[in-house]
């Protein structure tokens, strides 16, 4: 079954910033983690990270893993996942 957007935008031909996210899995010593252009995620679910966006909290620790595209009116990722053997999470 082929999903339909309920409201399809095009994309800009030419956004105002291009992003390339590099996806890798490796060890930090003790476990395996994901990795985004070099940092890995860490949820605080006892702090969700859009629930302080929402409420013009800007400030992110790094382990949030927040890019800051300011007032970009099109922000283009690209992302590339160099684990070969398995799916982008």
């Amino acid at each position: 079954m082929k999903s339909v957007p309920y409201y399809s935008i095009t994309p800009d031909a030419k956004p105002s910033t291009t992003k390339q996210i590099d996806i890798t899995f490796q060890s930090n010593g003790t476990h395996q983690l994901w990795y985004m252009s070099n940092p890995t995620f860490r949820a605080d679910y006892n702090d969700p990270v859009l629930l302080e966006a929402n409420l013009d909290n800007l400030e992110f620790r790094p382990k949030a893993n927040v890019i800051n595209f300011g007032s970009n009116d099109s922000v283009r990722m690209v992302v590339y996942n160099h684990v070969l053997a398995s799916a982008h999470p």
